[in-house]
């Protein structure tokens, strides 16, 4: 199998015309031509992560996260950057990034952390449309809003707890509002950081929105149209990545090894108390 059969089967459900114009999905590195038997699945791209790839004998890396995301002018072998990009090249180790295209697929990261949640009537906060690709049956949107169990009414404090467990997490970031409210219903969500997805929020009436990291003035926006926001953290929002992946493309591919990294695949931020 080639690379460039995984990447036709990829853009099936995480196409990359989906994504946004500021990002940079899709083959970053490599030779399409070049077999492949192993795979490491990974976030980040980190130097840790392409050591790893090199331990482990892998053809071929894909991220969530872009190898190149920010304009690249030089490659210099001294930089971080440019040792990396020396280090794949060595080693033969191509690179793929499927980014803004999983977070807006049907099966993508948004869906994941809705349905992880135990949402039900799942919709988008803001609907994407795609103008370069024929068939949009997989896309799905950005962030996302759905309903809580009305079975099993519950209040701030249940779903703090319920969101730690989903997202495998034991500290929250959560605006000063919560006690405000009463028995819940309604959720939306965001992998990424929604801060500009307020007013989709507010549309679907939602009085409680996850994220993944926020500022502190885009915090207090949230806070004066009297929604609670909770931030998860970037990471816990975004690692079943690896889990969404490695089911979709294992199944697909028998021939092929899939690993996911175990490298840098941690929060980066420890919290003392």
């Amino acid at each position: 199998m080639k690379v460039k059969d995984i990447i036709k089967y990829i853009n099936v459900f995480a196409n990359e015309s989906f994504q946004y114009e500021w990002d940079n999905s899709g083959f970053q590195l490599g030779n399409r031509k070049d077999e492949v038997r192993r795979v490491l699945l990974t976030l980040d791209i980190t130097n840790e992560v392409i050591d790893e790839a090199i331990r482990e004998h892998c053809d071929m890396i894909i991220s969530h996260h872009p190898l190149f995301f920010n304009k690249t002018m030089n490659i210099e072998q001294s930089s971080i950057k440019g040792d990396m990009i020396f280090k794949l090249i060595k080693n033969n180790i191509n690179v793929y990034s499927a980014h803004t295209p999983m977070d807006v697929s049907t099966i993508g990261l948004n869906m994941f952390m809705a349905k992880k949640l135990g949402l039900s009537d799942i919709k988008p906060l803001e609907r994407v449309v795609s103008e370069k690709c024929e068939d949009d049956t997989n896309l799905f949107g950005l962030g996302a809003v759905g309903y809580l169990d009305s079975r099993m009414p519950m209040n701030i404090d249940g779903l703090l707890k319920k969101v730690k467990r989903a997202y495998n997490t034991n500290v929250l970031k959560v605006t000063n509002n919560y006690n405000t409210l009463g028995i819940l219903s309604k959720v939306a969500l965001c992998t990424g950081n929604g801060s500009d997805l307020l007013d989709k929020v507010k549309d679907k009436n939602a009085k409680v929105f996850i994220t993944s990291d926020t500022k502190y003035h885009e915090m207090q926006n949230f806070v004066d149209n009297g929604i609670v926001l909770i931030g998860v953290g970037h990471y816990n929002a975004e690692i079943c990545f690896l889990d969404i992946m490695y089911e979709l493309l294992r199944l697909k591919f028998h021939e092929i090894e899939f690993i996911k990294s175990e490298e840098k695949n941690v929060e980066s931020f420890a919290y003392f108390v």
